[in-house]
C-alpha cells in the first residue's frame, strides 16, 4: 500500500534535504497565496515569487550543504534523492564553491541539472572576494555545474566588515558579480550571512542585490525576522532562509 503523504514525512524529507525556506515578499503574498489553493496537486509544494527576480520557486528548497555533501553513500542513492526532490515540487536548488570542496557542485552537475536544468533554479555561491577570485570561482561552478548559467549567484557569509569594505574596491569582487549578471551569465545575485552585524547590515544598504539569504528559525535568535525582513521587502528583495531547522537540532536529528 501506498504510503500517504504526512506532514511528519514531509519534515522528515526536508531534514534528509538540509532545506531552505523562500520567505514571501509583500509583492508576492498574492501569488504564494494563488499558488496555495486546491488547484495545487495533492502532495506538492506550493510556489513563492522570489523577490524581485520575478521567478516563481517552491517554498522549500533542496540545500547542498553539510549532509548532501557528507552522505557516505552510492550514486544511485543521490540519484533517487533528486529525483524525489523534483517529484514534491522542489524547484530551488542550493549549493556552494565551498561545499565539500567542490563536491556539492559535482555531485549537482552529475545528479541534477543533466536531467532537470530547465525546470529548476539553482544558486550557487563564492567566497572569494576580489575581481580575479570570483571570475575563477564561477567558471569553475558552471564547469562541475554542467551548466551555462546559474539563476542566482551570492557573495557567500558575508559576515565581517572587512570584506564588506574590500568587495566594492577598485580590484573587489562587487565588480565581478555585476559583469556576470550585465553579461547574463548569472541572472540574479546576491549575499549570504550568518549575523545580523555592521557587516550584514552594510551590505545590505550598499549593494544592488536580488537576493539575501540569512539563518531563520524558531529560536529567532539573529534579528533577522524584526530587522533584515522589513527591510528587504521594501526593495522587493528575494529572502532566503537557511537552517531553517538548525542543522536539524530543532527536530532532534543533529547530523552535521
Amino acid at each position: 500500500m501506498k504510503t500517504p503523504f504526512t506532514r511528519r514525512r514531509f519534515l522528515q524529507t526536508a531534514a534528509l534535504s538540509s532545506a531552505v525556506a523562500i520567505v514571501p515578499t509583500l509583492a508576492g503574498n498574492a501569488a504564494g497565496k494563488k499558488a496555495s489553493t486546491s488547484e495545487l496537486p495533492e502532495g506538492q509544494l506550493p510556489q513563492r515569487r522570489l523577490g524581485r527576480t520575478n521567478r516563481m520557486v517552491s517554498c522549500l528548497g533542496f540545500g547542498g550543504g553539510s549532509q548532501w555533501c557528507n552522505w557516505p553513500v552510492k550514486d544511485e542513492i543521490l540519484q533517487n534523492h533528486i529525483d524525489h526532490a523534483i517529484k514534491l515540487g522542489i524547484t530551488y536548488f542550493d549549493t556552494a564553491r565551498s561545499y565539500g570542496n567542490g563536491l556539492s557542485e559535482t555531485r549537482y552537475g552529475k545528479f541534477l541539472t543533466p536531467k532537470y536544468r530547465n525546470q529548476i533554479f539553482l544558486n550557487s555561491k563564492t567566497g572569494e572576494r576580489t575581481y580575479d577570485g570570483v571570475m575563477r570561482d564561477i567558471e569553475t561552478s558552471l564547469g562541475l555545474l554542467k551548466t551555462d548559467h546559474l539563476d542566482n549567484y551570492c557573495i557567500h557569509s558575508l559576515d565581517k566588515i572587512e570584506d564588506v569594505n574590500t568587495l566594492p574596491s577598485p580590484t573587489g569582487g562587487y565588480k565581478a558579480f555585476l559583469k556576470l549578471k550585465e553579461q547574463g551569465v548569472v541572472k540574479n545575485i546576491g549575499f549570504s550571512y550568518h549575523k545580523w552585524n555592521d557587516a550584514s547590515q552594510k551590505a545590505l544598504k550598499e549593494f544592488d542585490v536580488d537576493i539575501v539569504m540569512c539563518p531563520m528559525n524558531a529560536t529567532r535568535s539573529n534579528g533577522n525576522e524584526d530587522y533584515m525582513i522589513p527591510l528587504a521587502q521594501k526593495r522587493d528583495l528575494g529572502i532566503i532562509a537557511i537552517k531553517i531547522m538548525g542543522q536539524n537540532v530543532l527536530i532532534g536529528m543533529f547530523r552535521c
